[in-house]
């Protein structure tokens, strides 16, 4: 097994493994942790920030294509997990506080769009 680390400011780190020999053919695992890029979905969503095995992981902004729904905050293998701000586009409703399983759980604000 071979392991090579790479960092880039930009790009975050990668990490190629190599399993096997030449004689057998190698198998390439590349991951990317803390990488800074821009999924854009079939329906339209579009999510920024960190990503791990091509799916949101860390920090990132998630934006809903048919409501402008926004999740702002942790992300945690593709799902919206820990503290982070959910924007409700409609009525401008914003939700700042604890998530789990992309929903609201635990403590929170709600804060409306008169502010109040």
């Amino acid at each position: 097994v071979a392991l090579a680390l790479q960092w880039g400011a930009a790009e975050g780190i990668y990490v190629q493994v190599h399993r096997g020999s030449a004689a057998q053919g190698r198998n390439l695992v590349k991951v990317r942790m803390g990488a800074k890029e821009v999924i854009n979905y079939p329906n339209g969503d579009r999510f920024e920030g960190e990503i791990l095995h091509d799916q949101p992981h860390g920090y990132g902004k998630l934006t809903h294509a048919a409501s402008g729904d926004v999740l702002e905050g942790r992300f945690l293998h593709g799902q919206f997990q820990g503290h982070g701000k959910m924007t409700h586009a409609a009525s401008g409703f914003v939700y700042e506080g604890q998530f789990h399983h992309d929903q609201p759980h635990g403590k929170g604000e709600l804060t409306h769009a008169n502010g109040a």
